[in-house]
C-alpha cells in the first residue's frame, strides 16, 4: 500500500513557522516605528532588522502598505469608553458636565501618551505628505472613537462653549501627548515624569471645569 500523500503534522509545523516569520516582521516593522518614526519605515529598514528576505514582506503583507494594516489590527489602539471615563461610566455619567469634559481631556491625553507608537505615527501628521497615510487614517480613527463618543453622545455637551472648549483641549492634549514621546520638556514641565504629567493633566482638568 502506498504511502498517504497527506501529513497533517508536516502542514501544521510550516503553518506554525509561517505565523512565526510573520510575528517576526511586525514585531520589526514596530521596532523601527519606535526608533526611526514613520519616515524612517521602509521595507529594507524592516527586513534588515527583522533578519529576513525582502520577498517574504511582499508574500506575508504584500508591501508595507499592508505590514502596517497587519501591525495595526495586532496593536489595537483603540482605547475603551471606560479608560477614557476613568471609570465605571454610570458613576461618570453622574458627574457634573465640566467633572466628565476634565476627565475626558486627562484621560485622553494619558491614554495617548502610554501608546508610543501611535504618538510615532501622529507625528508623521506634522510633516508635509505623510509616510503611510492609511495607516495615519487608521490610528486617528482607533484612538479618537471612544474619546468622541462620549462628548458627541451626551447632550449635555450639545452647546457652542462645551464643544470650544474639548475641540481646544483635545489639540492640547494630542500635542503634549506628542511632546512627551519626542521632546519631552515643555516651558519647565518634564512630561515624561510622572510628576510632570500629572501636573500637566491638573491643569487640562482646571481649564475643562472654567465656568463657561
Amino acid at each position: 500500500m502506498g504511502k498517504s500523500s497527506t501529513n497533517p503534522a508536516g502542514k501544521r509545523e510550516k503553518g506554525a513557522k509561517a505565523k512565526a516569520t510573520q510575528q517576526r516582521i511586525i514585531d520589526a516593522f514596530e521596532r523601527v516605528l519606535l526608533k526611526e518614526g514613520v519616515t524612517g519605515l521602509g521595507i529594507n529598514a524592516v527586513v534588515a532588522e527583522a533578519g529576513v528576505g525582502k520577498g517574504l514582506v511582499y508574500h506575508y503583507f504584500g508591501g508595507l502598505e499592508g505590514l502596517a494594516e497587519a501591525w495595526m489590527r495586532r496593536a489595537d489602539l483603540k482605547p475603551t469608553a471606560e479608560e477614557i471615563a476613568g471609570g465605571d461610566l454610570d458613576e461618570f455619567r453622574q458627574l457634573p458636565t465640566s467633572e466628565r469634559l476634565a476627565k475626558i481631556c486627562a484621560n485622553y491625553a494619558s491614554m495617548l501618551r502610554n501608546r508610543p507608537a501611535a504618538c510615532h505615527v501622529l507625528s508623521d501628521d506634522l510633516r508635509p505628505g505623510a509616510t503611510l497615510p492609511g495607516l495615519l487614517e487608521a490610528v486617528r480613527k482607533q484612538l479618537g472613537e471612544s474619546h468622541e463618543a462620549l462628548i458627541t453622545q451626551d447632550p449635555d455637551f450639545h452647546n457652542d462653549d462645551d464643544m470650544a472648549k474639548a475641540f481646544i483641549l483635545q489639540a492640547a492634549a494630542n500635542y503634549l501627548a506628542l511632546r512627551a514621546n519626542s521632546a519631552p520638556s515643555f516651558n519647565g514641565v518634564d512630561l515624561d515624569t510622572e510628576a510632570g504629567w500629572e501636573q500637566i493633566t491638573s491643569m487640562l482638568e482646571r481649564v475643562a471645569k472654567l465656568s463657561s
